[in-house]
């Protein structure tokens, strides 16, 4: 048993363990949702530039890149990409990224419940 601001709680350990797993878990996922959903719309916003290219061929820099020419590029695109950043995380902040399941509440049960 555990003690909070409210009295007793009734979580034993191993509960407690599984839902921080699943917070760790839901974080990881959430990162990497919002990792493909920046490249995702950089590489529309490259598509709709250049509607020519070949979406599904890139994979990494030309051949023949050096990485200090690579590091260059990255460095040219900061700014752009500091746009995008912006525009994903507003689109998450919009978002209820609780897990998903038959009990989404924060509340404990207590037995008055």
């Amino acid at each position: 048993m555990f003690f909070n601001n409210n009295g007793p709680s009734t979580f034993d350990a191993s509960e407690i363990f599984d839902k921080l797993r699943i917070a760790l878990d839901t974080y990881f996922k959430n990162i990497k949702e919002a990792g493909s959903m920046g490249a995702s719309l950089a590489l529309a916003m490259t598509k709709s530039l250049y509607p020519k290219i070949d979406i599904d061929a890139v994979d990494g820099f030309a051949d023949g890149t050096s990485e200090e020419a690579a590091l260059d590029l990255i460095n040219d695109a900061q700014k752009a990409a500091d746009k995008i950043v912006v525009d994903v995380v507003e689109r998450f902040q919009d978002n209820d990224l609780r897990p998903t399941g038959s009990n989404n509440s924060d509340d404990e049960k207590t037995d008055t419940d």
